[in-house]
């Protein structure tokens, strides 16, 4: 989903995540779950800022589709201070 690169590019995953998730309806599921271990996106600066830019078009994506996404991070790869700070941009809703 994020390129060899690893590299957050927030129109071309949305595109991609509205695709996987037109395919899942046409074929009678009732939405799209993502689970992935991310931590491979916070490798560094310009990997982080394009995170902190993908993360509130996910959001928003999330919160008027059928789409839930649950990121993962391995605390032991992940910087703590990045991680805390990448977590903070998350805006959980009700369920």
């Amino acid at each position: 989903v994020y390129g060899p690169q690893r590299l957050a590019d927030p129109p071309a995953l949305l595109a991609g995540f509205r695709e996987r998730l037109a395919d899942a309806l046409r074929d009678g599921y009732t939405g799209l779950r993502v689970v992935a271990d991310n931590s491979a996106m916070l490798d560094g600066p310009e990997r982080v800022a394009a995170w902190r830019r993908w993360e509130p078009v996910a959001d928003m994506f999330m919160a008027a589709y059928p789409v839930t996404g649950v990121c993962a991070f391995d605390d032991e790869r992940v910087d703590p201070e990045t991680l805390s700070d990448v977590l903070a941009l998350h805006h959980p809703t009700d369920t």
